[in-house]
């Protein structure tokens, strides 16, 4: 991993369950082979972006996998979100990111991003 402690410290988790809601009901989402990722504007502007990772049963039956793909996906979006201001941004995992490369994951990110940030067609 690229991702170093001090690079954390410019994101927010997303923890109280209704926050999870309110931006999986409220964003708009982009799926890519290795992550969906929904994503709202926040009503303050504070500087940080809030994240959430989402990693269910269903992609992975066996703790030791969850675990392991939420640490690939807590570095890679510290990596991908590096300058972002003003969103609350969930991250769920498909399966494919328990086998994909680094590199391919943080790619995967900042596609989703730059998709979820163009002004969509009426």
């Amino acid at each position: 991993m690229h991702t170093q402690r001090a690079d954390l410290d410019c994101l927010n988790r997303l923890v109280l369950r209704s926050d999870y809601l309110r931006v999986q009901n409220g964003g708009s989402k982009w799926i890519s082979p290795t992550v969906i990722m929904v994503q709202m504007p926040r009503e303050t502007t504070d500087a940080k972006v809030r994240y959430g990772l989402t990693v269910t049963k269903r992609t992975a039956k066996r703790a030791v996998d969850r675990n392991r793909i939420k640490r690939r996906l807590r570095a890679a979006s510290a990596e991908a979100l590096q300058g972002m201001a003003g969103l609350d941004i969930v991250i769920m995992a498909r399966l494919p990111v328990l086998n994909c490369t680094y590199p391919a994951l943080v790619k995967d990110i900042k596609w989703c991003l730059k998709r979820l940030n163009q002004p969509q067609p009426a």
